[in-house]
C-alpha cells in the first residue's frame, strides 16, 4: 500500500472532488472542504472484498458498496454516491488506477446520485448540446475531435453526465481531455507528443483545454454511430421506442445497473431523457476512414433540426 498524501482539489462532473490521488487529467480549484462532493481517499478493501457478494467476476457488493477487483492495480470501492475508495496493488500502477477512478468509478458514482452516464463523446454546436454515443471503435472520440477541430468545444469525452430537468435534459461537462488512437491523430494531421495511455501505447490522453465548455447546457441531439459493411455515410432518425432503446444501450456501464437494483430507474430516466432531443443513426463504414464527411453531415442534420424547430 502507498501513503495517502495531502488532498487535492478539482471540478469536474459538476461536483467539487477532493482526492488523495493526483488526477492531472482534471481541472484543479480551490474550495473549502464543506463544499466537497466526492472523496477520493486511499483504504484497506481486502477484507471487504473477500465478503462481497460476487457480480461478474470483477464486481461485488458489500453494504451497500460497489467493489470492483482489478488485477495488476486496485480493488476499488463506490459508495452510495459520495466516496471512491482505493486500495493499490503497487506504487507504479496509477496511470491504470486513474482510467478506472475517471471511468467505471465514476459511471457507477454518477448513476447512483441519479445522473445518466452515456458512452461518448459530447460537443456544443450553435451553443446547444449534441451527444455522439456507440460501441467502442465506433468513431465518437474521432468524430468529437474532427468537430473540436471545425472550431467547436468539448463538454465530455468517454462518460456524458445527463440529468433529467423540468425543463429538458442537461449535460454536465466532465473535464477537458480526449482518449485518441494513433490511427484518429493521425488521420486528423494532429502533430503532438501526447502521452500514451496506461499500456495502450496506441492510445493518447489529448488536452483540450482551450476548446473545452465548462458549463452546463441543454442536451438538443443524441447521434448514435454504427459501422457498417455500405461504402458510403448515411445519416436516419431514430423515432418511438428505439429512442429508449438507444439511450439505455449506450448506457456507460449499463451492464451494472442491476447490481445497483436500479433497473426501473434506468428505464424511467432514459424514457425521460428521450422525450425532447432529436435523434439519429449514423451509418460509416468500417474500413474506411469518413470523419470529415460524417462532420459534414452531421452539421447539416443539425441546422436542418434547429430550422424545423425555430419554424414550430
Amino acid at each position: 500500500m502507498v501513503q495517502t498524501m495531502n488532498r487535492l482539489h478539482y471540478w469536474a462532473f459538476g461536483m467539487h472532488i477532493t482526492s488523495e490521488i493526483a488526477l492531472p487529467e482534471l481541472v484543479a480549484t480551490q474550495f473549502v472542504e464543506s463544499q466537497t462532493d466526492i472523496e477520493v481517499v486511499i483504504g484497506e478493501l481486502t477484507d471487504r472484498w473477500e465478503q462481497a457478494v460476487k457480480y461478474q467476476g470483477y464486481y461485488g457488493m458489500f453494504d451497500d458498496c460497489v467493489l470492483m477487483y482489478i488485477p495488476g492495480a486496485a480493488i476499488f470501492e463506490v459508495d452510495r454516491g459520495r466516496r471512491i475508495t482505493v486500495h493499490p496493488f503497487h506504487n507504479d500502477s496509477f496511470d491504470l488506477i486513474r482510467l478506472y477512478i475517471l471511468g467505471t468509478c465514476m459511471g457507477l458514482l454518477l448513476m447512483r446520485r441519479g445522473l445518466i452516464p452515456l458512452h461518448g463523446s459530447a460537443i456544443v454546436v450553435h451553443g446547444r448540446a449534441y451527444a455522439f454515443v456507440g460501441e467502442s471503435g465506433a468513431g465518437k472520440s474521432t468524430l468529437a475531435a474532427a468537430l473540436i477541430h471545425r472550431g467547436y468545444r468539448l463538454l465530455s469525452d468517454d462518460v456524458i453526465p445527463l440529468k433529467n430537468t423540468d425543463g429538458g435534459s442537461i449535460i454536465v461537462p466532465a473535464y477537458p481531455q480526449q482518449k485518441l488512437w494513433q490511427a484518429s491523430l493521425d488521420g486528423l494531421g494532429m502533430d503532438g507528443s501526447y502521452q500514451p495511455l496506461y499500456d495502450r501505447q496506441t492510445k493518447f490522453a489529448v488536452p483540450v483545454v482551450d476548446c473545452f465548455h465548462d458549463e452546463e447546457i441543454r442536451l438538443a441531439g443524441v447521434f448514435e454511430l454504427a459501422k457498417t459493411a455500405d461504402e458510403r455515410v448515411t445519416v436516419s432518425e431514430i423515432t418511438g421506442l428505439a429512442r429508449i432503446h438507444t439511450l439505455m444501450i449506450h448506457t456507460y456501464r449499463g451492464s451494472l445497473v442491476p447490481l445497483l437494483k436500479r433497473e426501473q430507474w434506468h428505464f424511467s430516466s432514459c424514457a425521460k431523457l428521450a422525450e425532447s432531443p432529436s435523434m439519429y443513426r449514423i451509418r460509416r463504414p468500417e474500413h474506411a476512414f469518413t470523419v470529415n464527411d460524417i462532420v459534414d453531415q452531421v452539421l447539416e442534420t443539425i441546422t436542418r433540426s434547429e430550422q424545423s424547430n425555430d419554424e414550430r
